[in-house]
């Protein structure tokens, strides 16, 4: 799968390339191509890190609250992951 990507990349830079005839220009191209291709990835990693910093500072409030009852600590955790629309055991795209 990475050899792929590597060769990839590598077509795309060549193509830049042969269009400019002049690498420095060609990666500072390619950068700019690849940051656009991940500019949506990242942006979504932006929300889910910030719905998570949140979500946090809830569950702290609950652990607090609950600290003496871990059923009733465990249910509204999991009521609150899914009010909140995220995934406590892998990322949300």
């Amino acid at each position: 799968m990475l050899g792929f990507f590597a060769n990839l990349f590598g077509y795309l830079l060549n193509f830049l390339y042969n269009l400019i005839q002049n690498y420095g220009i060609a990666i500072v191209l390619f950068s700019i191509i690849v940051k656009i291709v991940l500019l949506p990835i990242s942006i979504n990693q932006q929300k889910t890190m910030k719905k998570t910093a949140k979500v946090q500072e809830e569950l702290k409030v609950l652990q607090v609250k609950n600290k003496n009852n871990p059923e009733a600590l465990q249910r509204e955790t999991m009521e609150l992951y899914k009010r909140e629309n995220l995934n406590p055991f892998g990322r949300m795209f």
